[in-house]
């Protein structure tokens, strides 16, 4: 939630301030003292990146000392510790390697859509907000930006208060898939609306909200359905799927839009889309359970790596309840 805010907050200031700003700068239509205004901005926000995520790596790393020499300190459990974590590995099963580690759940794949059909309204939607909104609705350029970027800056501050909710109740996929609706109907409404800023604003808002839900919600999915073990390579996956689907959806929208009405067939074209990826959220609902993690809230939530899984089968094991502590110590020897 709170990174939605960061996030959504940074997308006003680039879809609404920024250009307002560089505007500004230019005396007449032509001048392009305004947009390299703009492009130096944009080299300036990389390098705010670079810092950031700089000061992270240094952070982590002091992290990582601090918390090795508190380990240290406690050397008897440290020593206790690394001994059972030695037993178990040799008494349970392997995590997946190679080729097996690759083997993703079938529910991943729809879970991939899924997400992606978060930022169709804010972000994809752009490429054809500023025609539509000006052709069918007489907004000016001026006013679509400032359509685009209050999405961003009211789903900002629903960010924190939906991650809240979501931790507290869980069901996340069901949840996901009512935001992915809420979606459509301003869709909807665009494309049944024949002029007006009422429509505008009431579609805005239905985007806001979904995206306030969705961005804060879906991203962190893919760690609930393929495990802390193989989230790296989930996102990576996440990845591929997600920028080919944001490659297709603008092209496909900007055929549509050349058509006649096409204004109204790129409304129903996203209506469509936002349909879809509830559909996708339902699938993941069904495929995954309603005990899976994606669905518990948060404090019925166990997060584990491989090394707990070993520790908790080896005290399975050893449990004095299984009679099994002659096997065990069979083994031991």
């Amino acid at each position: 939630g709170v990174r939605n805010l960061v996030q959504s907050t940074s997308g006003f200031l680039a879809f609404v301030l920024l250009p307002i700003w560089a505007n500004a700068k230019s005396d007449y239509e032509g001048d392009n003292e305004g947009t390299t205004f703009a492009l130096w901005m944009c080299f300036v926000l990389a390098i705010v990146s670079l810092v950031a995520c700089i000061i992270t790596k240094i952070s982590m790393k002091n992290e990582s000392a601090a918390s090795a020499a508190s380990s240290e300190q406690q050397s008897d459990q440290h020593t206790i510790c690394k001994t059972m974590r030695a037993f178990a590995r040799a008494t349970t099963p392997k995590a997946p390697v190679g080729c097996e580690q690759w083997k993703l759940p079938f529910s991943f794949y729809f879970a991939c859509i899924g997400i992606k059909s978060q930022y169709f309204a804010p972000f994809a939607f752009t490429a054809f907000s500023n025609k539509l909104y000006a052709d069918k609705f007489g907004q000016t350029k001026a006013q679509a930006s400032l359509q685009t970027g209050i999405i961003s800056l009211i789903a900002g501050l629903l960010g924190p208060p939906m991650g809240g909710l979501s931790d507290k109740f869980g069901h996340r996929s069901a949840s996901l898939v009512v935001a992915c609706l809420v979606s459509a109907v301003g869709f909807a409404v665009l494309a049944i609306a024949t002029g007006g800023s009422a429509a505008v604003w009431t579609a805005s808002m239905l985007f806001a909200i979904q995206y306030g839900f969705g961005d804060t919600v879906a991203y962190i999915s893919i760690r609930f359905i393929v495990g802390v073990s193989r989230a790296g390579i989930g996102y990576g996956i996440y990845g591929i799927i997600g920028n080919l689907t944001a490659t297709i959806v603008p092209i496909i929208g900007g055929v549509l839009l050349d058509m006649t009405n096409g204004n109204e067939l790129v409304c129903w074209y996203f209506f469509g889309l936002m349909v879809f990826g509830a559909l996708c959220w339902f699938a993941v609902r069904i495929l995954e359970g309603k005990r899976s993690l994606l669905e518990l809230p948060a404090d019925k939530i166990i997060e584990t790596n491989d090394e707990d899984l070993q520790i908790a089968a080896l005290s399975f094991v050893v449990s004095p309840q299984h009679g099994v502590e002659k096997q065990v110590s069979d083994k031991a020897e």
